[in-house]
């Protein structure tokens, strides 16, 4: 098994950079996930660690060894495709081999490594079967059968999942966690689906024009987003993010006049710069949108009509208007049937909230959520 090392690694298409200056240091066993929005570079970076696009600049480094002008077969690494990219001809055993006789490995060691890897995925039945033969998720796991066979020390996963329904993303999401606690190898991974993204890595990399706008857990990315971007992009739905000026400070809080909300005081550290009449952007998720009780005179809640409601069982997600014309997202607890058209009073709780400054940029917390604080 090996680490994987990215110094300010680049990459050019002519005039185009696309990749802008990566530093990454993945520790050996971890699970890394590359995310962002479709262009952000992602499957371009993960195809660079792979050998498949040459490095314009920077270094990659694969354990100790610099890895820019070696290639792909010697690298140590197996990666796993989207389109899966099995032989239509040969069977589940033959498409699991392939590699290790294209390498002249010895016929006892290939079928060992064979049996074993059908057994950690629960595929010894179908090894003789072809690919027509089999659903989407056994073909999947044939894939990842063939890049366990090789024994690498990194795996690479480009969108494995996206071609596979819900439900059975679900079911692959949960056996590819166990596959990494059970193997113990350094895995790097590419989704455009956030839920992928914060089920399955030790950390995660937000990726958006070739660059990383943010490294972290999926709960320090959930709870202390380093800039708009990643406070819109982590988080289903997305972070309600709202446009307000700053009307006082203090060294304990700002407060922000948010149309259609009036005043709220966010417990966060004004920079050096900050001034009053300063544009800010507000940030709430959904799911720290309180609901006020009308009984409590101490907060009486601001009043909003329900939009749209999706009643989903456990919860409801509820799109919000404040008189003044205000859309927000809010998700309310299951203890009503919610229709459109519905009072709702709206209440937040001080330490959920988020501030941001007109370059983007998280203003710093007072205190860590527990959360994070316990971990």
């Amino acid at each position: 098994m090996a680490g994987l090392t990215l110094k300010d690694v680049r990459k050019n298409y002519g005039a185009v950079e696309v990749i802008k200056g990566i530093d990454l240091d993945v520790r050996d066993g971890e699970f890394i996930v590359f995310v962002g929005p479709s262009g952000c570079g992602k499957s371009t970076l993960l195809r660079m660690i792979a050998g498949l696009e040459e490095i314009s600049g920077g270094e990659l480094l694969i354990g100790d060894r610099l890895c820019n002008d070696i290639p792909a077969k010697a690298r140590g690494i197996a990666m796993v495709f989207q389109s899966y990219a099995l032989y239509p001809h040969k069977t589940v055993r033959e498409n699991m081999s392939f590699g290790l006789k294209i390498a002249r490995r010895p016929k006892a060691e290939i079928a060992a490594k064979v049996e074993d890897a059908a057994g950690i995925l629960h595929i010894e039945h179908l090894l003789d079967r072809r690919p027509a033969q089999l659903s989407g998720g056994q073909r999947q796991r044939v894939a990842i059968g063939r890049a366990i066979v090789r024994d690498p020390e990194v795996f690479l996963f480009d969108e494995p999942l996206s071609n596979l329904d819900a439900a059975l993303r679900v079911h692959m999401r949960m056996e590819l966690a166990k596959l990494h606690a059970d193997l113990g190898t350094t895995m790097a991974y590419v989704t455009h689906d956030q839920i992928e993204a914060m089920t399955l890595a030790d950390r995660i990399v937000v990726l958006d024009s070739g660059v990383a706008r943010q490294i972290g857990t999926p709960l320090e990315l959930y709870h202390t987003p380093q800039n708009v971007f990643v406070a819109g992009f982590i988080g289903s739905p997305k972070m309600n993010l709202l446009e307000g000026r700053i009307t006082a400070l203090s060294d304990a809080a700002i407060t922000v006049d948010v149309a259609g909300l009036g005043t709220v005081d966010v417990p966060v550290r004004p920079d050096a710069d900050s001034a009053i009449g300063d544009a800010v952007t507000f940030g709430v998720r959904p799911e720290h949108v309180l609901r006020a009780d009308d009984a409590d005179t101490s907060r009486p809640g601001i009043p909003c009509t329900v939009e749209v409601a999706e009643n989903i069982g456990d919860h409801a997600m509820l799109r919000l208007n404040t008189s003044e014309g205000l859309v927000m997202m809010a998700q309310a607890s299951a203890n009503r049937f919610w229709r459109a058209g519905d009072l709702y009073r709206i209440a937040f709780d001080g330490p959920s909230l988020h501030l941001f400054n007109s370059r983007g940029d998280s203003f710093t917390r007072i205190s860590r959520p527990a959360v994070l604080a316990d971990a």
